[in-house]
């Protein structure tokens, strides 16, 4: 660096070192001048320099901070709070910025319901300050389980170096998993029972009593028009054992009845009937009556099926008002698990059926099986009868020639008999 002094002038110089690392640095400085006309230069200052590199040193209580919550009965989630000390072991002043993401924040005191997400500090040298630390469990609506993590940043300023203290909070509820979303049951034959298995594990560290209910509700059902397929949903209530409130863990699509019987209950679906008839039904309510101890398990699961009659007249009645049943409908049989018999099941029909203008009813008392029976009777006696007639041995041509033809009309009339 060069520099013109005039006569009684005098010049202020600032002097600068920078060093990627920390280390101690030791120069000399030499002042040369030249005087007034002289050709060369003399040296007439010399300057040891010594300038020690250093790192910010901020020491930090805890390295993480971990918040833990549990749902308590009767109590709402409230912010949880804890205390981050900090202290300046270096050389220098510190200028601190402290940086943090929700649900956590940067506070003055235990109970401070307001909070920032950045602060800024400055620490002298040997000094040191506490800092709140705010965990919000409820910034999320859900009732489940959950953890979050996050970083509280510090950066010095005028310094590339970053400090950081890992945070962790964790919001507990009594949760169930299970193994399945949905339960498909597929096509089952009438009058038969289908068993699927689904595996429930508490997933929660909470010992959790649980109760299963089946929602009824109007805006919960929906019957898919054209395959006739009920889709129910299952509501699971679980509630930890030492709280009475408690967490909704819904399936949808789930299985729409259940077949309890004396010491065990096993999920099933609705029993469709395998035919083309457009007719649908839905989820089963408990019907409730003490079974006696003679009943079997085959009389407890059709007791169990049994609806409420005017629930099934709303069912089939919606049902009713599809595109597919406009031009008409056709109920091949009264026979169902869900009525307690044939007449309740025509008198349901009845009254989903009371705005259409004209309802037959076929009461067909053979079956196909009695009809064949009957059919080959008549082809046995068909056939003794062909077997009985004789034609006479009379020359007179006459005589034979009526005879076939009376034989004739005698066949045609047995065959229009039988088949008419």
């Amino acid at each position: 660096m060069r520099l013109e002094l005039a006569p009684g002038q005098s010049a202020h110089m600032l002097l600068e070192g920078s060093c990627d690392v920390p280390k101690v640095v030791r120069e000399r400085l030499v002042c040369h001048a030249i005087v007034g006309h002289q050709s060369g230069k003399e040296r007439i200052m010399t300057v040891d320099v010594t300038c020690r590199f250093i790192s910010p040193v901020l020491e930090i209580s805890s390295q993480q901070l971990n918040f833990y919550v549990e749902k308590v009965p009767g109590m709402s989630l409230v912010p949880q709070y804890q205390s981050l000390h900090l202290k300046s072991v270096s050389a220098l002043a510190l200028s601190l910025e402290l940086t943090v993401p929700e649900p956590f924040g940067l506070c003055e005191c235990t109970g401070d319901d307001l909070f920032t997400i950045t602060k800024c500090l400055v620490l002298g040298v040997g000094a040191e300050t506490v800092v709140r630390v705010r965990f919000d469990p409820s910034y999320r609506p859900e009732l489940e389980s959950r953890v979050t993590e996050a970083v509280l940043e510090i950066r010095y300023c005028g310094h590339p170096q970053r400090d950081s203290v890992a945070l962790r909070g964790e919001v507990h509820f009594p949760n169930l998993h299970f193994s399945s979303k949905a339960v498909d049951f597929g096509c089952v034959l009438n009058c038969t029972e289908a068993q699927r298995q689904l595996t429930m594990t508490n997933c929660s560290p909470l010992p959790v009593s649980y109760r299963w209910a089946f929602l009824l509700d109007q805006k919960h059902y929906n019957v898919a028009g054209s395959a006739g397929q009920a889709v129910g949903v299952l509501s699971v209530e679980a509630v930890a054992r030492h709280t009475a409130e408690g967490v909704q863990a819904t399936d949808r699509k789930a299985p729409a009845s259940t077949v309890s019987t004396c010491n065990k209950t096993s999920i099933t679906g609705p029993k469709n009937n395998n035919s083309s008839n457009p007719t649908a039904t839905s989820m089963a309510g408990q019907v409730h009556r003490v079974p006696s101890e003679s009943m079997s398990q085959n009389e407890l699961a059709a007791m169990s099926s049994l609806l409420p009659d005017d629930l099934l007249v709303e069912i089939l009645s919606e049902r009713l008002q599809l595109s597919d049943c406009h031009r008409g409908v056709m109920i091949d049989s009264l026979e169902t698990l869900f009525c307690r018999s044939p007449s309740a099941a025509l008198q349901i029909i009845l009254k989903a059926f009371n705005n259409r203008q004209h309802i037959y009813v076929i009461d067909l008392i053979n079956n196909y099986y009695a009809f064949k029976r009957l059919r080959e009777e008549e082809e046995m006696k068909k056939k003794n009868k062909k077997g009985k007639k004789e034609v006479p041995k009379d020359d007179s041509s006459g005589k034979r020639s009526q005879l076939g033809v009376k034989q004739v009309r005698a066949a045609a009339s047995e065959k229009y008999t039988c088949y008419s």
